[in-house]
C-alpha cells in the first residue's frame, strides 16, 4: 500500500493535542440614520467609510453616509438616485459609485465622491445592476452584475 509521503511528498503531522481556536468577539457600531435595503454601495475602511444609495424610494436612494469608526453622518447625496449599485475606494474621501438600478433599468451613471461632493465622471461601458467592485478612485475595476 503507498503511503501518503510517497503520494504527496509528506508526512500527515500530528498533534499532541487540539490547536488552539482563535475565537474573536464582535461588536455594534452606530446604526445608519436613513433605513435603507435593496443593496447599497460601500466603501473604504473601518474607520472611514462611505455608504451610499439603497432602497426605500421607488428610483433609489440619493442618501450618502459617512462613518468615522463610531457613528454614521449624513453628507451630500448621491446625484442620481439608485440601488444595486457598486463602490470602490480605499477610504471615505475619495471613492466611486456606479452602475445601478432605477425604474426603467440598469443605469451605467459613474459618480466621483472628493469627500464632500458626488461629481458625476466617465459612466460604465454597459449599463448593469448588482455589479462589484475593488480598487481606488482613480483605479477601479467593475464586473459582474445583471444588464
Amino acid at each position: 500500500m503507498a503511503k501518503l509521503k510517497d503520494i504527496k511528498g509528506t508526512n500527515i503531522q500530528f498533534l499532541d493535542a487540539d490547536p488552539v481556536e482563535y475565537v474573536g468577539t464582535w461588536s455594534t457600531g452606530g446604526s445608519l440614520n436613513t433605513a435603507r435595503d435593496q443593496v447599497f454601495g460601500g466603501a473604504g475602511t473601518q474607520t472611514a467609510a462611505l455608504l451610499a444609495g439603497g432602497s426605500p424610494p421607488p428610483a433609489g436612494a440619493t442618501v450618502t453616509e459617512s462613518y468615522d469608526g463610531t457613528s454614521w453622518t449624513e453628507v451630500n447625496d448621491l446625484s442620481t438616485g439608485r440601488r444595486a449599485l457598486a463602490m470602490s475606494g480605499a477610504t471615505n474621501t475619495a471613492s466611486l459609485a456606479f452602475g445601478g438600478y432605477a425604474p426603467p433599468g440598469d443605469l451605467a451613471v459613474t459618480e466621483l465622491w472628493n469627500g464632500s461632493n458626488w461629481t458625476e465622471v466617465n459612466d460604465l461601458t454597459t449599463a448593469r445592476s448588482f455589479l462589484s467592485g475593488f480598487g481606488t478612485s482613480t483605479a477601479s475595476v467593475a464586473f459582474g452584475g445583471e444588464s
